[in-house]
């Protein structure tokens, strides 16, 4: 007998890919009772390979849906691809991906972070002044 193991990866917006998981050939004059169905070894190496198969998918899918704007609804430039590594516990799935890359419309990450962090900063300040205030109040009126 041979199992064939494929897999159909359908994206949200219809694209098909099949990839072939695994094949296992057990021909039926070795069969006996303790090697009927998959052993803990096949198992393990179909779910490996299925997770080498879906991770790099699911990346690329991201990758698709973030790289258009949400202010603009453009493509932004893609720059290169880089290697990135996906720990498992099937393993680790080595797979290419785009950096994602700011928009032209869109301010720059780390002009949005100053800007977010500039804010925290104020409220934590005016936190700080208000508490003092307090304090000072408080000792006050106990006096």
């Amino acid at each position: 007998m041979k199992i064939v193991v494929r897999v159909e990866l359908i994206t949200d917006w219809g694209d098909t890919n099949t990839i072939e998981v695994g094949r296992i050939d057990r021909p039926s004059e070795t069969l006996d009772s303790e090697s009927v169905g998959l052993s803990l070894a096949d198992g393990k190496q179909l779910l490996h390979n299925l997770q080498q198969a879906v991770i790099p998918a699911q990346a690329d899918e991201i990758c698709a849906l973030r790289r258009i704007c949400r202010r603009c609804h453009r493509w932004t430039a893609l720059k290169d691809y880089r290697n990135r590594k996906v720990d498992t516990a099937f393993g680790t799935v080595s797979f290419r991906s785009p950096p994602i890359v700011s928009c032209a419309c869109e301010p720059p990450w780390y002009l949005e972070t100053a800007r977010r962090n500039s804010q925290r900063r104020c409220l934590i300040d005016e936190w700080s002044r208000r508490c003092a205030n307090f304090c000072r109040w408080t000792t006050r009126s106990t006096m």
